[in-house]
């Protein structure tokens, strides 16, 4: 593995844990009511305002997309558990199991010498993922401030 792919590795795995410990911190709120009470109470939060039902059909279309990409690339690197990680997003958290799935695909790509290119990012490219994780880290800090 080249330090491009393990540093790719590294940070989808840290991505995993972020989401791990982000979604189920707020998920525990709901285990007390068992699974069929938890599951009823989560779809009614998440239609319960205009914002809750935009970003929970933005996640799931979102979802789909990255599903269909996901079976795509695990055929292409003939990878066998492409549809673990397309279940265990679907039952307990998709935003942990696509970086898991990523991860898995570099250290793949690793092992089979896979020599498509890949452009490295650019300093505005590395900019804009800086962001876009500094304000996810800041929305899971505020989620703990609320629990």
């Amino acid at each position: 593995m080249n330090a491009a792919q393990r540093a790719k590795f590294i940070v989808y795995l840290l991505i995993a844990a972020a989401a791990a410990v982000g979604t189920w911190a707020q998920n525990l709120a709901y285990l007390p009511m068992g699974m069929p009470g938890m599951l009823r109470q989560l779809v009614a939060d998440m239609l319960l305002t205009p914002g809750t039902r935009s970003i929970s059909i933005d996640a799931f279309m979102l979802a789909a997309a990255i599903v269909l990409w996901m079976i795509g690339e695990g055929r292409r690197l003939k990878m066998r558990s492409t549809w673990w990680y397309v279940l265990g997003g679907m039952t307990i958290t998709i935003s942990i199991f696509v970086p898991l799935f990523l991860a898995h695909r570099e250290r793949l790509r690793a092992r089979l010498g896979d020599t498509q290119p890949q452009e490295a990012l650019s300093a505005p490219e590395w900019v804009g993922f800086a962001l876009l994780a500094s304000l996810s880290l800041a929305l899971l800090l505020v989620s703990f401030m609320r629990l």
